[in-house]
């Protein structure tokens, strides 16, 4: 994570309506903290942290114990919608028209590519939508994979949203589902080469 592009993705952050009561101010001591625990490590010259392996488990597992404490109930899975405004961000930076932020968005696609895989999976799962995770997974694959771009992503995705219910795919996440096909196809033409006459 490259601590300079923290504050840009932050502020894409700050724009997302679920996120809009978060104390973001308070950021940097939440990095601090993960620094001090291990879970962060500064390389080089510091400007740059290192996710340690455990980040993911820890944080998975600090929001099941707040989900019980806060509910008094059992602790319910992670769901896809707790996971679509990060991809959105991502994506929002990658698509941007200004050299630095397109950057920054491929950067922290990189960084967040398991948060971006484990979401795409939970909205597969709950039958939600895909297109934020998906959008940003594809962007930064098929930007780093030129022989082969997407890389399957998307026909492990289209087998997912083939068992949705039909009454779903019938609005926008039918949509969804076509645009996972065209990226496909798109992407498929991609590696034809080109025969001259």
């Amino acid at each position: 994570m490259n601590q300079a592009l923290l504050e840009l993705y932050t502020a894409r952050l700050k724009q997302q309506k679920a996120l809009a009561g978060l104390p973001f101010e308070r950021f940097g001591e939440v990095v601090q903290e993960a620094i001090n625990w291990g879970l962060l490590r500064p390389e080089g010259t510091g400007q740059y942290l290192r996710l340690q392996p455990i980040l993911p488990y820890f944080l998975r597992a600090g929001f099941r114990r707040r989900s019980r404490r806060s509910c008094g109930q059992r602790s319910r899975p992670l769901s896809a919608v707790t996971m679509t405004s990060s991809p959105n961000a991502i994506f929002q930076l990658q698509d941007s028209k200004n050299a630095p932020e397109k950057q920054a968005g491929q950067a922290l696609a990189r960084l967040e590519y398991e948060n971006l895989a484990t979401a795409l999976n939970l909205a597969v799962r709950d039958q939600v939508s895909i297109l934020n995770p998906y959008a940003a997974m594809s962007k930064y694959l098929n930007a780093v994979s030129r022989r082969q771009p997407g890389s399957g992503v998307g026909e492990t995705i289209l087998a997912g949203l083939e068992n949705y219910r039909p009454e779903t795919l019938a609005g926008p996440l039918g949509l969804e589902l076509v645009g996972v096909i065209d990226d496909i196809a798109s992407r498929q033409l991609s590696l034809k080469p080109v025969h001259g006459r």
